[in-house]
């Protein structure tokens, strides 16, 4: 079981990709079906993911959970996917393993997945000391 101040953490973090998500699908054409942009090169993995996202922004975190590990599973270094897996843990464990290695991979992605993955990383790194935290990007855009 999560203790409550990690809870707490994983939870806003959630909510807060929800908002963003619900805000970015009220910028798109209404009726087209969209997909994040993600960087993988395998195309199952891209398809995992964006199934997974789909039940995801249901709030289908267990089902939304299977589809991710899908997508790690078919590439190991799809970042999104390892922060995603993490937001859909059901243990510490699990939630600091993936978030550690989306953190890890995030040289390797865009612009908005890096910041999304230090955004992540940088809220639960502050309350959390076994996350490492020595390298908690600084605030502003990579140059």
């Amino acid at each position: 079981m999560m203790d409550s101040k990690l809870f707490r953490q994983r939870t806003m973090c959630v909510f807060a990709l929800m908002a963003m998500l619900f805000l970015l699908s009220c910028s798109s054409n209404a009726g087209s079906k969209q997909e994040m942009a993600a960087t993988t090169q395998s195309d199952a993995a891209r398809q995992h993911f964006n199934e997974g996202l789909e039940i995801f922004e249901k709030i289908r975190f267990n089902d939304a959970r299977s589809h991710f590990s899908e997508a790690i599973s078919a590439d190991p270094d799809f970042a999104l996917a390892h922060l995603y897996r993490a937001l859909t843990s059901i243990s510490v464990a699990d939630f600091e393993e993936h978030l550690q290695k989306a953190f890890d991979l995030k040289d390797k992605v865009s612009d908005g997945e890096r910041l999304l993955i230090e955004a992540t990383h940088a809220n639960t790194a502050e309350n959390n000391p076994r996350i490492r935290s020595t390298d908690t990007p600084q605030a502003g855009p990579k140059v």
